[in-house]
């Protein structure tokens, strides 16, 4: 299993995989890339990830973006798998 997800993670030279997809078709727990931050998909809201906590939410967007979380990950959450999620996201 790990070595299947760090495949879908990088590549052989250590280069970060990423997709694009429609944002409204995400599950919760995504990750995805805006302006050069790493975002949390959760309900219609997205949530800047930063050291310290998530900071800053905005309303989930319509459209295309970059997707961070490695497919067979998405796949999980798809299914119905529930991560855990800092509290700093839920205020």
């Amino acid at each position: 299993m790990d070595r299947r997800l760090h495949a879908a993670r990088v590549t052989r030279t250590r280069r970060q995989i990423t997709h694009e997809a429609e944002c409204g078709a995400l599950p919760d727990g995504a990750f995805v890339a805006l302006e050069r931050d790493s975002w949390l998909v959760l309900g219609d809201r997205l949530h800047r990830f930063t050291p310290a906590g998530y900071t800053e939410t905005r309303l989930r967007p319509a459209g295309i973006v970059t997707l961070l979380t490695p497919a067979p990950t998405i796949a999980a959450l798809a299914a119905g798998y529930r991560p855990t999620i800092h509290e700093s996201a839920r205020t």
